[in-house]
């Protein structure tokens, strides 16, 4: 059996959490190591967005003060990697990575019995958002061809926003010196029209722009890596596997309650604007499958007008209809709950939980927010959407 069938195993019962941090220099080599024994406690929080996806906080014993805030050590923007995990059988640590972070506001207590470390985590978006670092110098400029040699040719979306990311970090390195990770539906897509920013605009701005000419997913996995997706293949999730599974009788699902939002969903959208040559388009969608249960016959015809500026051509006004649609449709039904804490969960992960109802048959959700403790005892809280 291999560990992580060990580790899947032990998380239908007893077992005991083990977290590992380490300092990274900032080409994310490892600096220093601090050992799970000095991890006091802490809890990660994971959001399904475009933008940042984790911040964590983790505290530490500081009783020999080597972890006390200071400019040579311990300050803001150090980068972190972060695991997670449970100590197996044999007593070894099976760990997983839960995301590269950089620090924001470390902190340290006294208290009567010890002393303690805080540090603050937010995951490498942060680097892009101004919040730590990510300002534009000037107004921000990529242009839709560039001149190779006696020829014009295209610039890639996937080319620009690794372009953005390898804009000088103001020390001789890059913004981010991870390549970032495209699906096959992105990678031969060009730049549909050259793209400006605001003087007092961020990377972050940029790469979200360009991350809607895509109809993208964006944001940084458990590894620190950016990944970008073809939202619309993101959103069905039609042909994706479940990473876990409740059973009705598990012991490890603590509560789970279910809310049906019908406020919240449309099954008719019109996605309506310019294009960047001034022309005015739409594209339109409509639920009228029986096989859903928000379909217009059976809960009238609830309309949802999307106005965008920058549509660049009917065909991506009719594709952004279709991806709206499918965004609202699945709002309908949201589903909390708690559990054993899950080391191998992440944003937009599917997993199987127990009927709600007379049918009888489990549901497929997809995790879009979670709170995971790290390191000590207590349960993970969830939120998901059903897959319908």
């Amino acid at each position: 059996m291999s560990r992580h069938e060990q580790y899947m195993n032990m998380l239908h019962g007893d077992y005991r959490a083990t977290a590992r941090l380490y300092l990274l220099n900032q080409d994310e080599s490892i600096r220093e190591e601090i050992t799970q024994d000095l991890i006091v406690g802490g809890n990660l929080h994971g959001i399904l967005q475009n933008g940042m996806r984790r911040t964590a906080t983790v505290t530490i014993n500081n009783d020999d003060l080597r972890y006390t805030p200071n400019p040579n050590r311990i300050w803001f923007g150090q980068k972190f990697k972060l695991y997670a995990g449970i100590l197996l059988e044999d007593g070894s640590e099976y760990l997983l990575p839960q995301g590269v972070f950089y620090s924001s506001n470390p902190g340290s207590s006294y208290l009567q019995s010890n002393r303690i470390a805080t540090l603050n985590l937010v995951d490498k978006w942060s680097y892009l958002d101004g919040s730590l670092y990510g300002r534009v110098k000037g107004a921000y400029y990529i242009p839709k061809t560039i001149q190779n040699g006696s020829e014009q040719i295209n610039v890639s979306l996937s080319d620009a926003v690794t372009y953005t990311l390898q804009q000088d970090d103001g020390n001789g390195g890059y913004v981010d010196p991870i390549k970032p990770f495209f699906d096959t539906n992105i990678t031969n897509v060009d730049l549909p029209y050259t793209l400006r920013s605001q003087a007092t605009g961020t990377y972050a701005d940029v790469l979200l722009e360009l991350n809607k000419m895509m109809i993208g997913s964006m944001g940084y996995d458990q590894n620190g890596r950016l990944c970008v997706t073809s939202d619309n293949t993101n959103v069905d999730r039609s042909t994706q596997s479940t990473i876990w599974s409740f059973s009705q009788d598990s012991t490890q699902l603590f509560s789970l309650d279910a809310v049906s939002q019908m406020t919240d969903v449309y099954n008719h959208v019109y996605v309506v604007g310019a294009t960047v040559d001034g022309d005015i388009i739409k594209g339109e969608a409509k639920c009228e499958s029986a096989k859903y249960d928000t379909n217009i016959e059976r809960v009238g015809d609830k309309i949802l007008v999307v106005e965008d500026q920058k549509l660049y051509s009917a065909s991506y006004a009719q594709e952004r209809a279709e991806y709206e649609l499918k965004k609202a449709r699945r709002l309908g039904y949201q589903l909390s709950g708690s559990s054993a804490p899950q080391f191998h969960w992440y944003p937009g992960c599917l997993i199987s939980v127990p009927p709600m109802d007379t049918s009888h048959r489990a549901r497929t959700i997809m995790i879009t927010d979670y709170n995971l403790p790290l390191a000590s005892v207590g349960a993970m809280t969830w939120t998901g959407t059903t897959l319908i």
